[in-house]
């Protein structure tokens, strides 16, 4: 997915420089045509010879840090991890098969994929003890800082995790709602590569549950309820109203897909990055379902999710009203 997303954009760049290039063909011949009589016509056609060449210069700047992510990426997809630290998973987990220590490893790609597509290197956590003990050790390996340098093209700080060995290990699953926003983060990316859906998924990431799955003594257990919403996750990974409505057409869980909708339509933030045709028709296709209508809408048809969201939508390129984020 991340890749499609990469070829996109460097497609629309290429698209732009093309049309650029194009025109400022059209300018020079232009130039070609001015005397000394219309030489003040000159400054326009500078001015904009110079925005097109700043233009230019972001395009192709846009297109290097592209390429450079996917070169960085295809690495990481192909690199091996040193033979010692697979031996120190054989040593620390002595009743896992090797196919079970290569989950981890590949855990432990993904993870650093996960931080290489940060902006920033944050404080961030593991929510794996296994994870998290392949990445500590990985750290104390000279092939380490080599890794670093082709990966992010430059050495940086240790990331900072929680201590495996001062954690104060709970009794009971972890909530995921509870987490802190990293650990939200990490989870929406997973979920993303995973093809699950961040807000009401039918199972765990891999990397949430790699420790019950492998029974690792000490490990990190979550908990989520299937037909509960988990509110925390950021409005940026919410689907649009026609992925929205393709999930109804193709729905298994009335209620998952009901909790979903009445938090993404009465949130004025969502509803406002969309036209209000399109909020209408989503409308449309809850009303012809009478059980999802029911479920959206509660046992007396409470209209005020409709009226709310159609309110903050999109008209004419134009917000109007607005629309209590507190609405469900």
């Amino acid at each position: 997915m991340y890749l499609f997303k990469f070829f996109i954009g460097s497609i629309f760049r290429l698209i732009g420089l093309v049309l650029i290039l194009f025109y400022m063909r059209m300018l020079l011949k232009n130039l070609m045509n001015i005397t000394p009589s219309n030489v003040f016509a000159l400054f326009p056609i500078l001015i904009f010879i110079f925005i097109t060449f700043v233009i230019i210069i972001l395009i192709v700047k846009g297109l290097i840090n592209i390429f450079t992510q996917l070169k960085k990426e295809n690495f990481l997809s192909k690199y091996n991890f040193p033979p010692k630290l697979y031996l120190m998973l054989e040593k620390k987990f002595p009743n896992l098969e090797k196919n079970e220590i290569e989950e981890i490893i590949s855990l432990l790609r993904d993870y650093f994929g996960f931080l290489l597509n940060r902006e920033k290197y944050q404080k961030t956590t593991i929510p794996s003890f296994a994870v998290g003990f392949a990445y500590k050790n990985f750290m104390e390996l000279e092939e380490y800082g080599v890794f670093l340098k082709k990966l992010f093209g430059k050495s940086i700080p240790s990331i900072p995790l929680f201590s495996l060995d001062n954690h104060n290990y709970e009794s009971k699953p972890l909530a995921i709602e509870h987490q802190d926003r990293s650990t939200i983060e990490l989870w929406c990316y997973f979920a993303d590569k995973e093809w699950l859906d961040p807000y009401c998924p039918n199972r765990l990431p891999s990397i949430f549950q790699i420790d019950d799955k492998l029974k690792i003594p000490l490990g990190f257990s979550y908990t989520f309820n299937e037909y509960k919403l988990i509110p925390t996750i950021p409005l940026s990974y919410a689907p649009s109203p026609y992925i929205l409505k393709k999930e109804i057409i193709e729905m298994t869980n009335i209620l998952r897909v009901a909790k979903k909708i009445q938090h993404l339509l009465g949130a004025y933030e969502y509803c406002k990055e969309y036209e209000r045709k399109e909020i209408e028709s989503l409308f449309a296709i809850i009303d012809n379902n009478k059980l999802l209508s029911r479920a959206v809408y509660g046992k007396y048809g409470n209209s005020n999710l409709k009226k709310y969201a159609l309110k903050s939508a999109k008209v004419e390129e134009e917000i109007t009203g607005c629309c209590s984020s507190g609405a469900s």
